[in-house]
């Protein structure tokens, strides 16, 4: 008499080895898709940034900036008038802030400060902005061919990290508990 010994199915060892393989495979495609978004929500960010620098060029007359110590918020200008996306929402009534789809919030002025007059562009950080995102960003937007940014400052408390057009990529850094990038621009 023979007997056939006849396997169904896997055993619980080989089970769990398949099930550790697709783990590993999902994480690493969980990894790879998260490096993609970061690096896409920076994207989008800078190239905001400099449509929203554009337009309002284009959009608020030189006279119209300050001439004296001081500055104007105009976020809430910008968004109506169409320089900043529909996808960013708006709070504040004093002091308005813009709030971009991935969670990054900015702020526009123009203003008379150290650079009189100029335009600012102001990224803050949170829970949606670190300092890696940070670091890209600069150098993203700190570039030669960015003609009219005149500075960013990184600001860490009361210290601040000063960037110019044509500075070294690699050596652009944000300390981890930076507060705010400030982008400061020439009016046109």
């Amino acid at each position: 008499m023979t007997r056939k010994n006849h396997k169904r199915g896997f055993n619980l060892i080989e089970a769990a080895i398949v099930l550790g393989v697709v783990g590993l495979v999902i994480g690493g495609i969980w990894v790879a898709a998260a490096s993609v978004n970061r690096r896409f929500k920076i994207s989008r960010l800078s190239s905001d940034m400099f449509a929203i620098v554009q337009a309002t060029h284009r959009l608020v007359p030189y006279a119209n900036y300050p001439t004296s110590w001081g500055n104007d918020n105009i976020t809430s200008f910008a968004r109506n008038a169409g320089i900043i996306s529909p996808d960013y929402s708006i709070t504040g009534q004093y002091s308005p802030e813009a709030h971009a789809p991935s969670g990054v919030t900015i702020t526009l002025e123009l203003e008379c400060n150290s650079t009189c007059p100029s335009l600012q562009l102001t990224v803050y950080a949170g829970n949606n902005f670190d300092r890696s995102d940070c670091i890209n960003l600069l150098q993203s937007v700190v570039r030669p061919e960015n003609k009219k940014l005149i500075v960013a400052a990184v600001e860490t408390g009361y210290n601040y990290n000063y960037y110019s057009p044509g500075d070294d990529p690699a050596g652009m850094d944000c300390p981890s508990n930076f507060n705010q990038i400030y982008f400061r621009y020439e009016p046109m």
